[in-house]
């Protein structure tokens, strides 16, 4: 199968769309229609699209085109739900068939394949041309299920829970169009604009709002801090889809406090927490648009993040007076090297995350008018913070500290270590100048591409190695916007440039080499193009490199 040279890669980037759990991948040069519901426990491959001759790739946007010397094939969507094949290409769609999956003819031109193993239904509709049921039954279910198109057909394929109807079809998007969406965003040449429309999925099951999702490749679900970079970003076009990003996790809150660590339409997964990241995403949300200072939002946000900074508080909170993580995951930060002899651990990132998160709850409660509660929640912030500074702070840096080992852990070799700079506004001049000092050093974790969340003079490192190396956009964000903050203006402006272009060469990859820049794991992943076009709309600085090129 080739790929035309004007089409949107395939073999990175899936044909989708907003709202959509229909996703046309290409995997290993065969071309897979998949339902992603369910999450990333497989692929959710539903029917293997076969040719009966080489054909030709041309994706765009908002069409996929399959050319042979006999024909074409176009495919796009109707809307969030439906997928409308047109053409006289001869091709064959082979159902992944499971035992009890069965498709049966409703009515003449109109079947419905019901999926036992997935738990959706496929309806199917001929509008013209042949369209042949290869299905034979046997006892329970049919044997297998094939369907092959030819002579100028046009059908289409929607997917639903229980009743088909016509409306199914008929009916139009909630969601963006990828023309309108394109209106709200300035000019570029990447795909990243596309890459974060198509990542969205429809509300559904356990998810009460529209979701963007990490990835349609195979991450397929939406994690309780991915969320907020994603939200960040659609501050600047959509205020109310950006709150129900960052509000996504509210819908399933323990009565612990705890958020789910991450969400699909099938289920919640409490396995581990994520970092308390929710009051610094906050504050960056209203500086970009002040619309989310409203009483009524913070009153909302208040309510959720208290009870989340809760979880930390009193169920997460150590003998020595630290929160602690229990497992690499927590943090966000995988396999990064605090982690590497074991857990529980007590990193100075949490607490970090923790005192901005009680500042800023602190605040809003002024504005609330809640004194009594405002003034207790800066004395726990202040507890915290002394204590993390008595007990993690070095002359040359934090640390961390094992609580089953009961020894203190160097951190001098993860970037991790410097992300107590989101709190720069406690920290005295010494410790400031310390951390800049070490962030601004050429070759140890700053390359010419951005920060190496592992530092390259460490024996760990490695180039793809996940949390042990590589470059990651949510990362970089903090830094920048903590950078900004504290008037840093040339670093800042110099960091923005560096990993804004190693995104605009490399792609919206999961994460890069901190060397080579190039994209590694996942290439279409939509925190990466988020905070892509947060940088794009937010700094000024960008645009007269950006109008040079067009």
């Amino acid at each position: 199968m080739k790929i035309d040279k004007k089409s949107i890669d395939m073999n990175k980037i899936p044909f989708s769309r907003f709202g959509s759990y229909f996703v046309i991948s290409l995997v290993k040069n065969k071309l897979w229609i998949r339902d992603i519901r369910g999450g990333d426990d497989d692929l959710g491959k539903a029917f293997e699209m076969q040719f009966f001759e080489s054909v030709t790739v041309l994706m765009t946007e908002t069409q996929l085109t399959l050319m042979g010397r006999q024909g074409a094939l176009h495919l796009t969507f109707i809307n969030e739900d439906t997928l409308s094949f047109k053409g006289n290409l001869k091709f064959k769609l082979k159902y992944q068939h499971k035992r009890y999956d069965t498709i049966c003819e409703l009515a003449e031109n109109i079947y419905e394949l019901t999926s036992y193993s997935q738990q959706v239904k496929f309806g199917i509709k001929r509008e013209k041309g042949t369209l042949c049921v290869n299905a034979p039954w046997d006892a329970v279910g049919n044997t297998k299920i094939e369907l092959i198109a030819e002579h100028y057909y046009h059908f289409f394929i929607c997917s639903y829970k229980t009743v088909f109807t016509e409306s199914i079809i008929n009916h139009k998007s909630h969601g963006y169009t990828y023309d309108y969406w394109n209106t709200l965003l300035p000019n570029d040449q990447t795909d990243a604009s596309y890459i974060t429309w198509m990542n969205f999925v429809k509300p559904e099951g356990q998810l009460k709002r529209y979701a963007m999702y990490m990835s349609k490749n195979w991450m397929t679900n939406i994690w309780s801090w991915d969320n907020v970079f994603s939200a960040i970003f659609l501050s600047h076009i959509d205020s109310d889809l950006a709150l129900d990003q960052y509000l996504m996790f509210s819908d399933h809150q323990d009565r612990s406090g705890m958020y789910p660590d991450f969400l699909n339409d099938k289920f919640a997964s409490y396995s581990c927490a994520k970092p308390p990241v929710y009051g610094w995403a906050y504050e960056v949300m209203c500086d970009i648009n002040p619309v989310f200072k409203n009483i009524t939002l913070l009153e909302k946000v208040y309510d959720t993040v208290s009870k989340l900074s809760n979880f930390w508080l009193r169920h997460r909170m150590s003998d020595q007076g630290l929160p602690y993580y229990i497992h690499g995951n927590e943090s966000g930060w995988d396999n990064g090297t605090f982690y590497k002899e074991g857990v529980p651990v007590i990193t100075p990132d949490l607490s970090s995350f923790l005192i901005r998160q009680l500042d800023f709850l602190a605040r809003i409660a002024l504005d609330l008018g809640m004194t009594y509660e405002s003034n207790r929640l800066t004395a726990e912030a202040n507890q915290i913070f002394e204590r993390m500074m008595e007990m993690l702070w070095t002359d040359k840096g934090f640390v961390g500290y094992s609580i089953k080992d009961k020894t203190f852990i160097d951190g001098s070799s993860t970037l991790q270590s410097l992300l107590p700079l989101i709190i720069h506004y406690r920290l005295n001049s010494t410790v400031k100048e310390t951390l800049l000092e070490i962030l601004k050093e050429e070759n140890h974790f700053l390359t010419e591409h951005g920060l190496a969340t592992e530092s390259l003079r460490s024996p760990n490192y490695q180039s793809d190695g996940y949390w042990r190396g590589p470059i990651w956009a949510p990362v970089m964000l903090m830094f920048t916007s903590v950078l900004k903050e504290m008037n840093e203006t040339e670093f800042h402006e110099e960091l923005v440039k560096r990993f804004f272009n190693c995104m605009k060469i490399n792609g919206m990859a999961e994460n890069f080499d901190a060397k080579k820049g190039k994209g590694l794991v996942d290439p279409a992943f939509a925190w990466t193009s988020s905070v892509y076009l947060h940088y794009l709309i937010h700094h000024d600085f960008l645009k007269p490199d950006i109008n040079n090129e067009t």
